[in-house]
């Protein structure tokens, strides 16, 4: 007991153990020693006790008069009066029609929208940036009801709330404070028809004067709407919010401005003006945004309409406003190589930005142009076309050189007029759902984490087919090839996703800097590491282009030797993935089209024979999917493994959700100035090393492309090389076929 009473301090004495002896006298002396300091300690114990009883009873009265004190020293107090709760009671109808009683608080704090029932029993929390749009409605039985629409991930199990209010005045209030918390959170008002019921000047409450009676409902507002509330209500989304993050985009005083170089060509016509459409007949971008084309043809504005309105595809009832969208189409005509067209642009621009009342411009560039004008168009640009207060972002498209060297050139031409954050690399690859989806699935999943490395993964296989041609681009093909197509840009990036470490944040540079970490692990491809191959004729009824091979293309130069298939093996040396084959596969007029992603484990040990490998399939198009390939026991009265799959199917799965173009979401994410998706110079650096060597080989002829049938697998030796390296195909009887 006094060893306790010493190690926790309730004794202010010490105490002195007597030494263990083994003569009796010795532990008669010790044992009385022993009771006397225990006496001691008990007493010393309760007078403790008793002190801190006498302390504890003048703690509140001390703390008064400390607080009594400060309170004189600091002056009055003053209580606020901003809420960061507002409560409604209102009426709720269900999805069955019944009207129930409800408590509606918005949590201006934490942008909360909480639904509770007349005895405070929660019912439901909802973050307000999933609210997409809020209409006032009007019946015989209820005439103030407020209708709100989350989004479909909402955490809600019904889409639709019918709220139903005592009077105008409530609903009104309601509708201003929801607006300005949603504001708040997403930088959008949500769409509907409320703000045709809003006064002029009172679409948005202060917080400072919101105010709650005696009974907890809210009073009306009085404050005045901020100007630019009206611009920002078009810029939000509807199924989906976008938090847009570049600096000025739909405020009062700037002015979006994209400008299409390149108008009048194929790019544009099939690709960047769909994209744009899209984006504003979905409010992700203001619908006040100018939308010129710059090109050296000569068009009215009807003649621009005419040739794009095909490839603008209107849902039912958007007809109304994709007329909108063709009124708003401009068109400037200009060289690329003088600048005095580009100063003309500029005095274009900057007066529209004045005709629209807005003090300055953000601008977006996108360069729809062949490379051979790269450098005449950026130079004249940074020179003439640069915006002066707000922000300027130029799209460029691939090909971003054709090797080391006239990467290195074009890099130090663009380097010396943008800045890394004003340059966005598209590479459309990195806009589509399932190559986006690759971070979520490796980080996510903690089942996925151990196994993936070269103790577990045998082989990673990524395949791109095209079941067409060249289709009469032969010409332009020819200078390129495949491995500069697609190989090296859209097919390496998903390898980097695929192999790369965990990031330290899930932002841009983090991501960019592990994916060129995992590329400098690679060695330079040779002509041992690759299999290439060139289509012939090979007539297919139905298909009229298989009736050509490449080379009877017209516009591809006689022997050519251009591949039109390749089928490489990337090894990358680091302590996750050594000796693991990374194959990419790809290749032009094949047997159907398809990209996908396969990881194939190892033979696990199995108390069965012949158990199949594991394997996880990620299919990119058409129809992108996830699954796993796993061994199950056949059905029936023996014990025989068969494969089955584990199979989740988007367009299943997530029917109702909106999957928009890649294309689409790289233009959003350059307007937002995210640069998650985009290419980064030191990624493109490391990309020609790689393949550099192999390119120099294949231009000089060394290598011989291998002849195969149009609408085949591709050359045989492909496939065996790839079964050489260890893979095993496999294809189970109960797959559901897609």
């Amino acid at each position: 007991m006094s060893h306790w009473l010493l190690r926790f301090g309730f004794c202010s004495m010490p105490v002195r153990n007597g030494a263990f002896h083994t003569s009796v006298h010795h532990l008669t002396v010790t044992c009385a020693t022993q009771i006397r300091t225990t006496l001691h300690c008990a007493y010393c114990f309760l007078w403790n006790c008793w002190r801190v009883l006498l302390f504890a009873a003048f703690i509140p009265c001390g703390m008064q008069l400390m607080i009594g004190n400060c309170r004189e020293l600091a002056g009055p107090t003053v209580t606020s009066t901003m809420p960061s709760v507002v409560l409604f009671n209102v009426k709720k109808r269900n999805h069955r029609g019944k009207v129930q009683e409800r408590k509606m608080i918005i949590d201006e704090e934490l942008q909360m929208l909480r639904t509770k029932t007349p005895e405070d029993r929660l019912r439901r929390e909802i973050p307000l940036y999933f609210l997409c749009e809020l209409n006032f409605e009007t019946s015989a039985e209820f005439p103030n009801v407020a209708v709100l629409r989350w989004q479909k991930r909402a955490p809600t199990a019904h889409s639709t709330y019918y709220l139903i209010f005592d009077s105008a005045e409530q609903r009104l209030h309601f509708a201003s404070v929801i607006v300005k918390v949603c504001a708040s959170a997403t930088g959008f008002k949500p769409k509907g028809n409320y703000m045709d019921h809003l006064p002029k000047d009172s679409a948005q409450v202060s917080t400072e004067e919101c105010a709650c009676d005696a009974d907890g409902d809210a009073q009306a507002p009085t404050s005045p709407t901020p100007a630019g509330m009206e611009e920002e209500a078009e810029a939000g989304s509807g199924d989906e919010l976008y938090e847009l993050v570049a600096e000025g985009f739909g405020s009062e005083d700037s002015q979006l401005c994209i400008v299409v170089l390149g108008a009048s060509g194929d790019l544009a016509k099939k690709k960047i003006y769909p994209v744009l459409w899209n984006l504003y007949a979905k409010s992700r971008i203001p619908r006040s945004t100018l939308f010129i084309g710059y090109a050296r043809s000569q068009m009215s504005h009807d003649d621009l309409v005419k040739r794009l309105k095909p490839y603008l595809k209107a849902q039912a009832g958007e007809e109304a406003l994709l007329d909108s969208f063709c009124d708003a189409l401009e068109y400037v005509s200009g060289t690329y190589d003088e600048p005095e067209s580009y100063a003309g642009l500029d005095t274009y621009i900057e007066r529209r930005v004045v005709e629209s009342g807005k003090k300055f411009s953000n601008r977006v560039f996108y360069l729809a142009l062949p490379p051979s004008v790269f450098k005449p168009v950026t130079t004249n640009l940074k020179a003439k076309c640069m915006t002066k207060e707000g922000w300027t972002r130029v799209i460029v498209e691939k090909p971003f050189g054709k090797d080391s060297e006239s990467f290195k050139q074009l890099k130090l031409h663009l380097d010396s007029l943008f800045t890394e954050d004003q340059l966005f690399r598209i590479d459309h690859y990195l806009g589509k759902e399932m190559v986006q989806n690759l971070l979520v699935l490796r980080f996510s999943n903690a089942f996925l984490s151990p196994l993936w490395s070269a103790r577990d993964i045998k082989m990673v296989l990524i395949t791109m087919k095209e079941p067409f041609g060249t289709q009469g681009r032969g010409g332009y093909f020819d200078e390129f090839g495949i491995i500069r197509d697609v190989m090296q840009n859209h097919l390496l990036q998903v390898l980097t996703l695929v192999a790369m470490e965990k990031p330290l944040r899930q932002d841009a540079d983090a991501i960019r800097d592990e994916k060129v970490k995992c590329l400098r692990y690679i060695k330079p491809l040779t002509a041992k590491d690759v299999i290439l191959g060139q289509y012939v004729a090979n007539p297919i009824e139905g298909v009229e282009e298989s009736s050509r091979g490449y080379l009877d293309d017209e516009t591809v130069p006689a022997g050519s030797k251009t591949p039109t298939f390749a089928t490489a093996v990337f090894y990358i040396n680091n302590d996750r993935w050594e000796g693991v084959p990374f194959v990419i596969k790809c290749g032009k007029a094949l047997n159907e089209k398809k990209a996908e992603i396969r990881v194939q484990f190892k033979d696990p040990p199995s108390l069965f024979e012949e158990a199949p490998r594991n394997e996880l399939i990620m299919r990119i198009q058409p129809n992108e999917a996830v699954y796993m390939k796993m061994c199950v026991k056949q059905p029936g009265m023996t014990f025989d493994v068969e494969q089955a799959e584990l199979d989740l199917n988007y367009n299943s799965r997530f029917s109702e959700a909106d999957n928009p173009d890649a294309y689409e979401r790289l233009v959003l994410d350059a307007i937002r100035g995210s640069a998650i998706n985009f290419v980064r110079t030191d990624e493109l650096e490391e990309a020609w090393r790689i393949f550099t060597p192999l390119l120099k080989e294949i231009d000089a002829g060394v290598i011989e492309p291998v002849p195969y049938k149009f609408g085949s697998r591709g050359p045989e030796s492909a496939d065996k090389m790839i079964e050489d390296l260890g893979y095993t195909y496999t294809r189970s009887k109960w797959a559901k076929q897609v």
